[in-house]
Formats: C-alpha cells, structure tokens, sequence
C-alpha cells in the first residue's frame, strides 16, 4: 500500500488538466490508497487493522499538506495542549510538527499540533545556525534534501535571535554529521512577543532517575508534583512525553536545566498491527536490516525503498505497522529528495494582495514573487483580490518564496476557500453570521466546534461589525463553513 505523493517522490508525474483540480487530486489520492490496500479503506491492507496513527510536517495547504502527502481536514479537529494539559483549537501552521489520528477512509479526525520546545533562548550559535532551548541544540535548515527548511516567525534571521527572547520550536531528531551529538533539527522557529502560560518540552524519556526524575536530554524533569494524563500512567524510559511547566518552574544552568513539571502527558504508543506513518531524520542503524527514526526501530526486511540507499541523515517517511513498542515493520520508505518547484504547496484564495502586486496571502501563509524567473498559469488578468491560485515555492522566512503560481477560472468544488467583509446578522444561537464585502451580495456564513476563532475577543457576539476574514468551505447552497475567522487585514 502506497500512500506516498508525486511531492514526496521528488519525480514528475502528470498532472489533472484544468488549474488546480483539488478535489480531483484528492479523489485520486484516496482511491490509489483504496486500491493499495485491496478495497478496504486506507490501511486496512488484509489485516483489519486500519491505518489510525502518524505523525510528520505540515508542508502546504490544499487541505492540508504533510510531507508532501495532501489530505482532506475539512472535518478534522486541530488542537494541541493548554497549560493544564486540556485540549484547545489551535491554527495549522506551515512547519508545524503535527500527530494523525485517522478514520478508517484514511482522513484525519485530529491534528494534534505538538510543538517539541516552548521556553527561553539560553544561547545563539549563529555561525554555526544554532539555538540552546531548554538545553536542547537546535538546527535550523536551509536544505530541502535534508528536510523540510525551517520556517521562522518573528524574526529576521538567526543572527536577529538574542538570549532570553522566548520562542516556539517545532523540529526532527537528528544527529551532527561530524560530531554526532544529538540535535532538533528546527521546522519551524517562532519568536513569541511574549512569555507565554506554560513552557513545553515534547520528546522522549532518555532515562528515569531516582524519585522520579526524567531525563530528556540534557534537561532534567521533576514530576513528584506533576499531575499526569492519562491519570495513574507510569512514565518510563523510550516513552514519549508532553511536559508543561510554569515559567517560574525553570531552574537549573543553561547547560543543565531543570524542570518541575506542573503537567506530564503520556503520548499513547501505536498498538499491535495498527498501522502507521512517520517521518524524520534517519538517526543509525541497529544490525541487519533495522533502522531507528523518530525513536522508533524499524525492520525494513520486507520494505520497498524509493529514492534509496538509505544513509543516516536521510529525511524519510515510512509507512508499515506496529509489531510491539516502539517496533514497526516498514512496508515502504520513501527518501525525501526534493521538488524542482520547491517543496511547499499552497491552494486557496489571494488576500491581502500587496499594491505592487509582488506579495499575498494565501491560507494564512505569506507568499512572495520573485523579481524574476517566476511561472505564472492562466493567469491572463493578473492577480487580483479573491482569485484561486495554487502556488509551489520554497520556505522563506516565515512564508513561501514562489516559483510557480497557476490562477483558477473558477473555484474548485470542495475547496477552501477565504472571504472578506463586515460581519452582521450575528446569530450566536444558530452559530450563523453574513459577511458583506464591500459593494457585494453578503455571504452566509456558518461556525461549528470544528472553527477556530483566531485573534478575536472571546465573545462571538462580539464579532457584530467587525471586518473579518473567513476560511472555509462552500456548500452546496452557498453557505460557507467556517473553518477559521480572523480579524482582516
């Protein structure tokens, strides 16, 4: 069974005619799943055991894109921890390190966003592109073979980072190729404007210490007074963990810091014959024909490898299934090796359109043209406020620098979408609202629990008046629903 993109494999493959063709895309992507897996639902794969579990990089938005694979969240939950471990909505953003939960069809249920560190810069290493967080090294990469680049938000470059600045890190295990010592290889770096509830630390437990004391790394994690999720769980080495602390509860050196845990969340493991996706750095090799990525051994005896020879360092995604903790039978391994285009895909509605025409957003991601050497597809009109574009490009800064754009006649059935307008007719009890751009018809616009209310005061009554910005998607009857809504622009 293959659930691997044309994006992923690095290879040209021919493409729907017609611009964009979103929902086409997907229908071919969900049926190729089906008819790998013999009929049976993504991952059913003669076993009954459907593919429920994953985890890897946020690289686009179509739905959304995760290492190069698109799939369709339109009814899928993001979220991630709060300080006291709760669950909250939270955006997808580009570069994000995200868990799956999957249906049976092979669509998300859940996004957990799952950021590996929260907490201050103890030191800027700029020559050699590093941060100490939490005392962890952290990497950021400007190599697409080495894996996705490092999105940063908040900050220029590296070199504008300073020690005690507070920032968010999403990244893969990795090692240095000279030295060998362990490193996060960064995905995404956000400065955060200010100190925030909770520091976090995500990864796995190196060693269990008397009185209970956690090892991660160089950070040491007491957890006497921790409240643990599930309640009674038993934190041992290998397992991987969500730790959240007070601001306050840092102490310690910067080179060996020390955490009194207020939250200890226990990531469940993947069961016997479930199936599952990953992908990270490959780190070494544990005898013939087993590997280990993302803390995980896999066997790789019966695994199709594209883009091989497997070598440590390599970016991989793998599919297979859990034969026991931490144990995975690889079926197929695919070797990140790049696009021509760049490796991040964006499909949705231009906003936000700069005067000279060189910058966008599209699906909240900032999208910039080149001055030169950039394609533009049927875009005969030019760009323009409200336009479908799907756009390929690479990582720059905390957007995308464009290499392709292609412009749509028409918007894709199925697709996300974004409107403008001044909210009205606010109905809290039907959860409704009708947005009226400025000289238009207004649109009709529908919440669920599913919305994300980003930036807005937290009484939805609130929103009378406001001009607002409305990612969703169209039904069938014109109505929108609302994926997220923010403040415009």
């Amino acid at each position: 069974m293959s659930v691997q993109s044309a994006a992923t494999s690095g290879r040209s493959r021919p493409r729907p005619s017609g611009p964009l063709a979103l929902a086409a895309a997907l229908a071919v992507f969900m049926a190729s799943v089906i008819a790998g897996c013999g009929g049976g639902g993504l991952g059913s794969g003669g076993t009954g055991a459907p593919l429920s579990v994953g985890s890897g990089t946020i690289t686009g938005f179509g739905s959304v894109v995760v290492d190069g694979v698109a799939l369709d969240d339109r009814n899928a939950r993001t979220v991630t921890e709060a300080s006291d471990g709760s669950l909250v909505a939270a955006p997808a953003e580009l570069g994000q390190r995200v868990d799956l939960e999957l249906d049976e069809a092979g669509l998300p249920r859940l996004l957990r966003v799952d950021a590996q560190l929260v907490g201050p810069i103890a030191e800027v290493q700029p020559l050699r592109g590093r941060i100490v967080v939490l005392g962890r090294t952290v990497e950021l990469n400007a190599s697409a073979l080495a894996g996705p680049s490092t999105v940063l938000s908040g900050a220029i470059a590296l070199g504008s980072l300073s020690r005690g600045q507070w920032v968010e890190v999403h990244g893969v295990e990795g090692v240095a190729l000279l030295t060998g010592e362990p490193l996060l290889q960064a995905t995404r770096v956000k400065v955060l404007p200010a100190v925030p509830a909770a520091l976090r630390v995500s990864g796995r437990i190196d060693a269990v210490e008397a009185g209970g004391r956690l090892r991660l790394g160089a950070l040491g994690v007491d957890t006497a007074a921790a409240q643990r999720l599930p309640a009674g769980g038993a934190a041992q080495a290998g397992d991987r963990v969500t730790v959240l602390a007070r601001p306050a509860d840092l102490g310690g050196t910067a080179s060996a810091p020390l955490l009194v845990a207020r939250v200890l969340v226990s990531r469940p493991a993947a069961v016997d014959g479930q199936r599952v996706v990953l992908a990270g750095k490959l780190r070494a090799g544990h005898g013939s024909g087993t590997l280990v990525l993302d803390g995980q051994t896999l066997n790789t005896s019966a695994a199709a490898i594209v883009g091989g020879p497997l070598q440590p360092g390599q970016y991989l995604r793998v599919e297979g299934l859990s034969t026991g903790p931490r144990q995975v039978q690889a079926t197929r391994i695919v070797v990140r090796q790049g696009s021509p285009d760049g490796d991040v895909e964006l499909r949705g509605t231009v906003v936000a359109l700069a005067a000279d025409r060189r910058s966008f957003r599209v699906r909240d991601t900032r999208v910039s043209l080149p001055a030169t050497g950039l394609r533009l597809q049927d875009c005969e009109q030019g760009l323009s406020e409200g336009l479908f574009v799907e756009v390929k490009g690479n990582v720059d800064g905390d957007g995308v620098l464009a290499s392709r754009v292609e412009c749509a006649r028409s918007e894709p059935d199925g697709a996300v979408v974004e409107r403008e307008g001044m909210a009205g007719a606010v109905d809290v009890a039907s959860r409704s609202l009708v947005l009226t751009p400025p000289g238009r018809v207004g649109q009709r616009v529908q919440w669920s629990d599913l919305t994300l209310f980003r930036d807005l005061l937290p009484s939805v009554a609130s929103l009378q008046g406001q001009s607002l910005e409305v990612e969703g998607v169209l039904r069938a009857d014109g109505v929108l629903l609302a994926r997220r809504i923010r403040p415009a622009d």
